[in-house]
């Protein structure tokens, strides 16, 4: 419970985003991203602390701190790789952005097979991520499934499709954009839950 008043904000802007996402403008997208990375860096800051605090800790107490510290290095290192990463891809999608209106349609053929290219890359990042994480006992234990990049999903037609195609596939830039904001906030919410 004590985690909802970070998660539903952000879920709800999903939400808006997936059922009026041709409605959205410019102004409203850049206000709902920008809230998101707020509270996503608020996550951050809070996750360094504890992360200064282990190591901290691991120096005065190795015997008693010294695993967590170094389990939680990993955790903090790769999610800070995965966060800079999306922040890139999600830079070049702003910077493609021509006008107001270009945030809503539909990137070309040339330009998504482009931004697929560049999510091999973060796939990589998120499959070791999830081989790092998947035997930790974390809770809530189901959250590392979310970087699970070798699951199947149920698209809204009802159709099996891949990670790539579930997250990315036919959405305006507005759409990736937020698919992109997802995987951020998830990767800090998972490190401050880990380390706390």
């Amino acid at each position: 419970m004590k985690y909802l008043y970070l998660i539903i904000p952000f879920f709800l802007i999903i939400s808006c985003a997936s059922s009026e996402q041709n409605n959205i403008s410019l102004a409203k997208l850049n206000k709902q991203i920008q809230k998101q990375e707020k509270q996503t860096d608020s996550l951050y800051n809070l996750n360094k602390k504890q992360y200064d605090f282990l190591k901290k800790a691991a120096q005065e107490q190795p015997e008693k701190w010294q695993n967590l510290a170094k389990s939680s290095d990993e955790v903090f290192k790769l999610g800070n790789t995965i966060y800079q990463y999306t922040k890139q891809l999600k830079d070049e999608l702003k910077d493609n952005t021509v006008n107001q209106n270009d945030v809503n349609t539909m990137y070309s053929t040339a330009d998504y097979d482009t931004f697929i290219s560049k999510t091999k890359v973060l796939i990589k990042q998120l499959d070791d991520f999830y081989t790092i994480n998947k035997n930790k006992k974390v809770n809530p234990t189901y959250y590392i499934e979310k970087f699970n990049t070798h699951e199947v999903y149920k698209n809204q037609q009802g159709e099996i499709v891949n990670y790539i195609d579930y997250h990315f596939k036919d959405k305006t830039r507005v759409g990736l954009l937020l698919a992109l904001s997802k995987i951020q906030f998830e990767t800090r919410f998972y490190q401050h839950i880990y380390m706390k």
